[in-house]
């Protein structure tokens, strides 16, 4: 059965989408699923905010509509920024494929030593001259 994504899905998924870049993303210790953190605009009774955990590919999320429908606009926006990275490293890697073949390695350089040089290297008659008026107090 496919996956039936609403128009207000759609909707908020596009709001959702455009703040991609400041989304929390995490990896699961087990097996490093990755997965997002959306804020939900609901709280607990005590204020608590409530927030769901996506699959970054959109396969799962933990939201109630989910739960329900096996569909929400948190799934759709993660399957939708998966799509759009993978459309970036698409022509990202188009774009780069002929300057691998031109790209010259260097020669590693030999830095010469260098001798570290005291904190305070220079002394009061470095920075200001000799006292012309030098006094015997002894």
């Amino acid at each position: 059965m496919a996956v039936q994504f609403t128009s207000s899905m759609h909707a908020q998924a596009e709001v959702l989408l455009a703040r991609a870049s400041r989304w929390a993303r995490g990896e699961r210790n087990k097996d490093g699923m990755a997965f997002f953190l959306f804020s939900s605009s609901r709280t607990t009774k005590d204020g608590t905010p409530i927030y769901h955990k996506t699959r970054a590919d959109g396969g799962w999320c933990s939201c109630p509509s989910f739960e329900y429908r096996q569909a929400c606009s948190h799934a759709l926006a993660a399957q939708m920024n998966a799509e759009r990275q993978a459309r970036h490293d698409a022509e990202s890697d188009a774009l780069f494929a002929g300057y691998t073949k031109h790209v010259v390695k260097a020669a590693p350089v030999a830095l010469a030593p260098t001798k570290p040089t005291p904190r305070f290297s220079r002394g009061y008659a470095d920075l200001y001259g000799p006292d012309d008026d030098t006094v015997d107090a002894y």
